[in-house]
C-alpha cells in the first residue's frame, strides 16, 4: 500500500500485518495509512495467506496520464470462493479513515 499521491515507482519498504477471521480481513501497513478492510461473501469464502509476495506490475491509468507506470505491489495471498450458477460472490474493500470507521475486530490493548 502507498499514499494515493505517491509515485508507483517509489519503493515501499513496509511491514504488513494481516488479521483474518472468517470472511473478514484487515491489512495494516503502519499508522500513516488507513487500515484496509476486506469482506468476502459467497459460498465457502477463504483467504490463503502465503507469507506475502511482491511483484512489479504495469499501471495502465498512470501510463495514459504520462506518469511513472511500473511499480511494485504486495499481496498477502489469494482469495477463493465457490461459485455455482445463480450464486453471487462479493468482495468489499474499504480504506476509510473517517470518523465513522469501524474495526472488524475488537482492539486489544
Amino acid at each position: 500500500m502507498r499514499p494515493s499521491d505517491a509515485r508507483v515507482s517509489e519503493a515501499v519498504g513496509r511491514v504488513y500485518q494481516v488479521i483474518s477471521q472468517g470472511d473478514r480481513h484487515e491489512i495494516n501497513a503502519g499508522s500513516d495509512l488507513p487500515t484496509l478492510k476486506l469482506l468476502l461473501r459467497g459460498e465457502a469464502p477463504s483467504l490463503t495467506l502465503d507469507g506475502g509476495s511482491r511483484q512489479e506490475i504495469f499501471y495502465n491509468w498512470e501510463a495514459k496520464r504520462g506518469y511513472d507506470c511500473r511499480g511494485g505491489v504486495w499481496s498477502p495471498g489469494a482469495f477463493q470462493v465457490n461459485l455455482s450458477r445463480g450464486q453471487d460472490a462479493i468482495l468489499t474493500v474499504s480504506a476509510d479513515r473517517g470518523r465513522r470507521q469501524r474495526r472488524f475486530f475488537p482492539v486489544r490493548l
